[in-house]
């Protein structure tokens, strides 16, 4: 049997990111660390792929129950608004816009500041 390969972690990353509001509704943090770049099965993907979304019941759960995210209005996702129609509809959509997402906010957070080098670790099992 062939073990896990390792995964980037960045929990410094993670714990600026559960600060912030979710990225889906705008409902004010703190917010759950959405793995939304899988690494495939039992496979977490990267931290640096992590998005806030709300939660226990909110977007982070409607996620991972249905593959796609709810339903909002009136809502400006970073300018995304194409890719984010595609996110209610697809898992493909979704996963599109969450990447985009993911991308800017660790820009931003490596904007912040010095950034800890991530560390590489077994992963856990999929969020």
């Amino acid at each position: 049997m062939f073990p896990k390969p390792r995964t980037p972690r960045h929990p410094a990353y993670l714990k600026w990111l559960r600060t912030k509001e979710c990225a889906w509704c705008g409902k004010p943090g703190p917010s759950e660390a959405a793995h939304m770049g899988g690494g495939g099965r039992g496979i977490k993907g990267s931290d640096a792929l992590a998005i806030p979304l709300c939660g226990p019941r909110g977007c982070h759960a409607y996620s991972h129950r249905h593959g796609v995210l709810p339903p909002v209005t009136d809502r400006v996702w970073y300018g995304l608004d194409d890719i984010a129609k595609m996110a209610t509809k697809t898992g493909a959509g979704m996963r599109a816009w969450a990447l985009t997402v993911s991308s800017r906010m660790f820009m931003e957070f490596t904007a912040d500041g010095p950034a800890k080098r991530p560390t590489a670790s077994r992963s856990s099992g999929g969020e």
